[in-house]
């Protein structure tokens, strides 16, 4: 009898085992494809530059049409709703997907926009050194630059372990030759 007991246990701490190891490699998934959507969004904001200025020499962003594609590449590649919530059947995240994006431009402004909506600007001068106050990610921008946090909220897991787990990615992308 006392074999069956510790059969049972070792069956029952095996399958914990097993559950938290689909969790690890499901949410480090989650971590790595939240990054190429990040590079992939501040990519496509780069692409949105003031003509007018261009045309002079000077990277300076079109924030507005920034920010729509911004926020179409995220919503396409997260499979989310236009309030920014998951399409269907999410049992992994309830929570209302939330971006910010940082606009440094070659007049020395950076310009911050939360979901789109205008935050803040400010005069900057270049090295910068930026840190996001979310995720900590330091980086020096040394040109004109386009940076993305995207916050998908937190990881709703049955395992401990991982039940405290926000999950937030940021990417950097800059137009050199300025």
């Amino acid at each position: 009898m006392k074999k069956f007991f510790f059969g049972i246990a070792f069956l029952i701490f095996s399958v914990q085992v097993l559950l938290g190891l689909v969790q690890y490699y499901e949410l480090n998934h989650t971590y790595n494809q939240l990054k190429r959507i990040s590079e992939l969004a501040s990519g496509a904001a780069v692409l949105y530059v003031d003509k007018y200025a261009f045309g002079t020499g000077e990277t300076i962003y079109n924030h507005t049409e920034g920010n729509k594609a911004i926020k179409e590449v995220i919503k396409t590649n997260l499979n989310l709703n236009d309030s920014m919530y998951f399409i269907g059947k999410s049992d992994k995240f309830k929570e209302k997907v939330e971006y910010t994006s940082y606009y440094f431009d070659a007049n020395n402004k950076l310009t911050v926009y939360k979901d789109g909506v205008f935050q803040k600007q400010e005069d900057i001068s270049y090295p910068y050194q930026f840190k996001d106050n979310i995720k900590s990610y330091i980086k020096t921008i040394n040109y004109p630059t386009v940076c993305t946090t995207i916050d998908i909220g937190k990881y709703n897991s049955f395992n401990e372990l991982f039940s405290n787990t926000i999950i937030v990615r940021v990417a950097a992308h800059e137009t050199l030759g300025d």
